[in-house]
């Protein structure tokens, strides 16, 4: 029985669809690639992570006409600085580390999010939201 668990689980972690909004993570030289998607999940993308130098924090999301997202970034840093954006892409409200976000102008893109921090580094957690 716990075998079955067991195996259950193990499938469930390699299945893409299961409970990942993550589709592809690459890892560079001072950069980490993500791409997501919010397709049949409804729960916030959350990511924690430090950037800084030269390193940084880049995150695609997969959207379409009409999605509307909500990116959030913690703790209040004055060197980590948060970007969002991408073609087709319309802010509608920023306040340095909450923007929203709408697709508009375009059938599909990719919403991006780029993090970074200078002079010094700094420890993020990222929430992304998508909104109805």
């Amino acid at each position: 029985m716990n075998s079955l668990k067991l195996m259950i689980i193990i499938i469930c972690a390699l299945s893409m669809g299961c409970h990942s909004h993550v589709l592809t993570q690459k890892t560079e030289v001072s950069r980490d690639h993500v791409f997501i998607s919010f397709e049949n999940l409804k729960t916030p993308y959350t990511r924690s992570g430090e950037v800084g130098g030269e390193y940084m924090s880049l995150t695609k999301i997969i959207a379409f006409q009409g999605d509307r997202y909500k990116v959030e970034v913690t703790p209040e840093s004055p060197d980590l600085k948060l970007w969002v954006g991408g073609p087709g892409v319309k802010e509608i409200e920023n306040n340095g580390q909450s923007v929203v976000v709408s697709v508009e102008d375009v059938f599909e893109t990719f919403v991006e999010i780029s993090l970074t921090a200078h002079p010094n580094s700094a420890d993020y957690n990222l929430t992304v939201t998508k909104l109805k």
